[in-house]
């Protein structure tokens, strides 16, 4: 895990405040590590709300027989997620209203706190069970408003 950090860290490195953000969110904000024990090692994964797709280039790092495919609404970071890994790709989308495909693991991480209700949240939490194959596993992972500085942190 930390030579696939290092190798984020230089992918990201340079690019002013995605940069930044990359430290803040591999170093204290997420806790990818824990999250990667739960992720299938193979398979195709899909990264729900990914931002600058940190974790899904990780998760394509740590694993080739992973097919990741990250999705998110903003174009700014969409524009610095590829980082040329072969087995992960970015997709522009709205994902309250894109139809996501099936998928062995779908991730929401630090996703559904951005949407405005639970009514906002259900849907798409219920989008995902839908698309999850047999077996397969929907993952999510929400912040915790305390300690304050670091829910501030995961709002960027």
């Amino acid at each position: 895990m930390q030579e696939a950090k290092k190798e984020i860290m230089r992918l990201y490195g340079g690019k002013g405040w995605p940069s930044f953000f990359t430290r803040i969110r591999l170093f204290i904000t997420a806790p990818f590590d824990a999250l990667d024990k739960h992720i299938p090692q193979e398979g195709f994964i899909v990264d729900l709300g990914c931002g600058y797709g940190i974790f899904a280039n990780l998760l394509g790092l740590l694993s080739a027989k992973r097919k990741i495919l990250g999705m998110d609404l903003d174009g700014f970071k969409m524009r610095h997620a590829d980082k040329g890994i072969p087995n992960v790709e970015f997709r522009l989308a709205d994902i309250t209203k894109t139809k996501i495909p099936p998928a062995d693991c779908i991730l929401l991480i630090h996703v559904l706190h951005h949407l405005a209700s639970s009514e906002d949240q259900e849907p798409l939490v219920r989008a995902c069970l839908d698309r999850i194959k047999s077996g397969g596993k929907l993952i999510i992972a929400e912040i915790d408003r305390k300690p304050w500085w670091k829910f501030v942190l995961t709002q960027l």
